[in-house]
């Protein structure tokens, strides 16, 4: 069974703050994620994400400024996946007041940007971040979405 996901997760905080208008999903921990679905990067004037095809990174300036501006109030990360059977790759951008601190693509990208927008929680969540946020419990950008028009 595929999973893919396309989403900018922080802290709820966060999100609050920045005013983005859009809806958004929230996790444990006080975290929350906005479903990057074709309407919502249309209403950010996104045109790409972070990759293309997962063996060429592409970052993109209209998301470096929209999640960039975002990052003055805290930390915010660009995740994606696309896995089928165990295979495939995860991939992540973050921000911090402004700067991206860290673009990678690897196994475990998504729990690397996790710590890094809270590297407090580290101790009190299970190894892996992206079930202690329960991030599998959709399998598509368009669930997530799904759930956050009807919050």
């Amino acid at each position: 069974m595929p999973y893919e996901i396309k989403a900018i997760i922080a802290k709820s905080e966060t999100f609050r703050k920045a005013n983005l208008k859009l809806p958004i999903v929230i996790l444990p921990f006080h975290m929350g994620l906005l479903p990057l679905t074709k309407e919502n990067l249309q209403t950010l004037k996104i045109t790409r994400l972070l990759l293309e095809d997962f063996y060429e990174i592409i970052p993109d300036r209209q998301l470096d400024s929209v999640v960039g501006a975002m990052s003055k109030y805290g930390k915010v990360a660009l995740i994606q996946a696309n896995l089928f059977g165990g295979n495939g790759d995860q991939a992540c951008m973050v921000w911090d007041n402004g700067e991206r601190i860290r673009l990678e693509v690897s196994y475990n990208a998504i729990n690397h940007a996790i710590f890094d927008i809270e590297e407090n929680i580290w101790e009190s969540v299970k190894k892996d971040k992206f079930e202690s946020f329960d991030l599998g419990r959709f399998r598509s950008t368009q669930e997530w979405a799904e759930i956050a028009k009807t919050k």
